[in-house]
């Protein structure tokens, strides 16, 4: 199955969203970005939005599985674990040193089994005030019929903190964190 690479942004990261764009155009990789509301505040925004276009995306690219990535990140090069997904994965995500998911990139496969977990996700959200990275851990911990990949530093690469931890690592897909000043205003 292919893959489409889906972000959401807000007007107010049309920049960055504008970048990522064209990383993705010049490696010839399908995508797709949504234009959302902002919701007050940051937090407000980012909870109800990231999740809701995931399962958007499933639903709209039903024969193509869906990489999510926060609208501030670039892809330098074609990201080959992409390109040879193994069906026998559900999601893929990333966690820092092992410990921490982070979410700026993460795979779906385009499975009812997913597109559950994305409607299981959303619930817990709402349900317990969660963001979808909390609610997902609590998720992944507990479907053991979920299979995990867990992706290499280099598809969620943030560009100062991973440096520090995996500072020989090329990063495929880097994340410049523009959510650090929008948190401010």
């Amino acid at each position: 199955m292919s893959y489409t690479v889906v972000s959401w942004h807000t007007p107010d990261y049309a920049g960055a969203a504008a970048k990522l764009e064209r990383s993705l155009d010049a490696l010839n990789i399908p995508h797709v970005a949504y234009e959302c509301d902002r919701l007050g505040n940051w937090y407000d925004t980012v909870c109800h939005w990231k999740p809701r276009i995931v399962q958007r995306a499933l639903a709209e690219y039903p024969d193509s599985d869906i990489v999510y990535t926060d609208s501030d990140s670039v892809f330098h090069s074609t990201p080959l674990l992409f390109e040879a997904w193994d069906s026998a994965y559900d999601i893929g995500v990333h966690y820092l040193r092992d410990i921490e998911l982070l979410g700026g990139t993460q795979y779906y496969s385009n499975t009812p089994k997913v597109r559950k977990l994305v409607d299981a996700l959303l619930s817990r959200m709402d349900a317990r005030h969660l963001t979808s990275q909390m609610a997902l851990v609590e998720l992944l911990r507990e479907c053991e019929n979920v299979n995990v990949y867990r992706l290499p530093p280099e598809y969620c690469f943030i560009f100062d903190i991973s440096r520090v931890y995996y500072p020989t690592v090329k990063p495929i897909v880097e994340h410049f964190q523009h959510s650090r000043q929008a948190r401010l205003r």
